[in-house]
């Protein structure tokens, strides 16, 4: 930037005394352009800054409602129900939050009311768990192996492994933890574990040593129990947070335990199928509402189409043991 420089003639009347020239110093002039540019530099870095803070938080205020509607609509997709979202502050997510909250509550209504008429006409039914259990196979003298082929094709759905002499509350952890170390060296999916298993002192270190058992296998809770373990919801969660899955044999079809395996999604139910089609064609619309596979692990009924048309998922074919 060159200096200013200006020049002025002095003069007496009709004389001239000289010339006077100002000249600017350049280094008060840079200085002067420095200072401006630095006060704008560090009120653009100051504004960046605040805007690179305020955009983050604005934006995830924005996005989480809708957020909370995709996660809603994930859950629903899976027949799974969460809680009732929360009506967002903008205008135009208002309607969409209340009409997924809406649809939330006829899903559960309507299924209430499903598994108040199952609870009903189930007082009715013959019990089912008298019913051997199909396609046991011998795997050697302290174990068998069930599986389970899908009722719309020869598909195998699932296999799991039974001790032949049921684990209880007395079963020694060695016990326990042998039969675990035979399961995971196996190819079956699923172990068959009794309820009452849960009132085993040795349970604590048991459920650590099915913790770091790999993630995919299923833990295949027998219902031998009247009423849950107060701490087995606690246990079941905790299975499941280590990658564990869940199923669920011979277990009361009633409203009261449906509600309670709600929290834990299981995978498979099985029980043991009468030949009454409207009662069973109502249970498979419940558990398949749930997101269930119903799984027939004993029954009167040899026929597969009528297994089927009774919306039964799969069946333990073969002969009874």
């Amino acid at each position: 930037m060159p200096p200013v420089k200006v020049e002025q003639e002095l003069t007496d009347g009709w004389r001239m005394l000289g010339t006077l020239t100002l000249e600017g110093h350049s280094g008060y002039a840079y200085q002067h352009l420095w200072n401006a540019i630095s006060r704008t530099g560090l009120a653009l870095l100051g504004g960046l800054i605040v805007f690179s803070l305020l955009i983050p938080w604005i934006c995830k205020r924005l996005l989480r409602p809708l957020a909370e509607i995709n996660q809603q609509l994930s859950l629903i997709r899976k027949r799974q129900y969460g809680a009732e979202l929360p009506i967002p502050w903008i205008k135009e997510l208002k309607e969409v939050a209340s009409s997924v909250n809406q649809l939330v509550s006829e899903r559960k209504r309507d299924m209430l009311q499903q598994r108040l008429k199952i609870t009903q006409l189930g007082k009715q039914q013959e019990a089912s768990s008298h019913l051997p259990l199909v396609n046991l196979q011998s795997v050697d003298e302290g174990w068998q192996q069930q599986h389970f082929y899908s009722t719309q094709g020869n598909i195998l759905l699932y296999r799991r492994l039974l001790p032949r002499r049921s684990f209880s509350g007395e079963t020694s952890l060695i016990e326990l933890e042998q039969a675990i170390a035979y399961w995971l060296n196996q190819e079956y999916e699923g172990l068959a574990l009794p309820l009452s298993l849960l009132a085993n002192p040795h349970w604590p270190a048991l459920q650590n040593t099915l913790i770091k058992v790999p993630k995919g296998r299923i833990i295949d809770w027998r219902w031998d129990l009247a009423i849950l373990p107060a701490d087995a919801m606690a246990s079941f969660m905790a299975l499941e947070g280590a990658g564990l899955e869940l199923a669920f044999s011979a277990i009361p079809i009633n409203n009261e335990v449906l509600s309670q395996l709600d929290p834990i999604y299981p995978t498979f139910i099985s029980l043991g199928v009468t030949n009454d089609p409207l009662y069973w064609n109502l249970v498979s619309q419940s558990l398949h509402g749930s997101g269930y596979i119903l799984l027939a692990e004993a029954s009167s009924i040899d026929d597969i189409d009528t297994l089927r048309a009774w919306g039964i998922d799969g069946h333990a074919n073969g002969a009874t043991q």
